[in-house]
This record gives structure tokens, C-alpha cells and sequence, in this order.
């Protein structure tokens, strides 16, 4: 339903938005944003970012970079790069 009513670029927007939140509290030591919980995000943001590459936004996508290297997460390849490489390996 929610990607009815903002598209999955939105979406994922809005869990980029979410994560860096739960980062920042994360940081600053607060008990109920857990690892667990971050990287569960993170898993969720990768999966809804390979499962729409048409019509994702670069800037969600650098967005998302720059949250990855924020929180320590190694990223070589943004998910559009490794997504061209794939399919034209295929």
C-alpha cells in the first residue's frame, strides 16, 4: 500500500531517512536502537533498492552511500553499478 502511495524511490528514501535517525540514537547510546536493528534496516534498504533500479533517485542512492560509510558498512560499488555489472556479465 505504502508503495502505491509514494513509489519505491520514496520508500526508500524514507527508510534512508529512518536509518540515519536511528543511527544518530544509536551513537548517542540510546538502549532501544540496537545493531540488530540497524542492520535489519540497512538489509531492508538494499532489498527494495535492487528490487526497483528503474526508477530509483541518485540521490537516494548517494544518500545511502554516505550513510553506509557513516555507520562503518564497507560499500565499494553503489547498487546501480554492481546492478550494470550484473546484467551485463549476463
Amino acid at each position: 500500500m505504502i508503495n502505491v502511495a509514494c513509489g519505491s524511490s520514496g520508500l526508500v528514501t524514507l527508510f534512508v531517512e529512518i536509518i540515519n535517525n536511528y543511527l544518530y540514537y544509536f551513537e548517542k547510546g540510546n538502549p532501544q536502537i540496537t545493531s540488530v536493528a540497524i542492520q535489519g534496516l540497512i538489509e531492508l534498504i538494499k532489498t527494495e533498492m535492487q528490487s526497483d533500479t528503474e526508477t530509483l533517485d541518485q540521490h537516494t542512492d548517494a544518500f545511502f552511500t554516505c550513510t553506509l560509510r557513516f555507520s562503518g558498512q564497507p560499500r565499494k560499488l553503489t547498487l546501480r553499478e554492481s546492478f550494470q555489472q550484473e546484467h551485463q556479465a549476463q
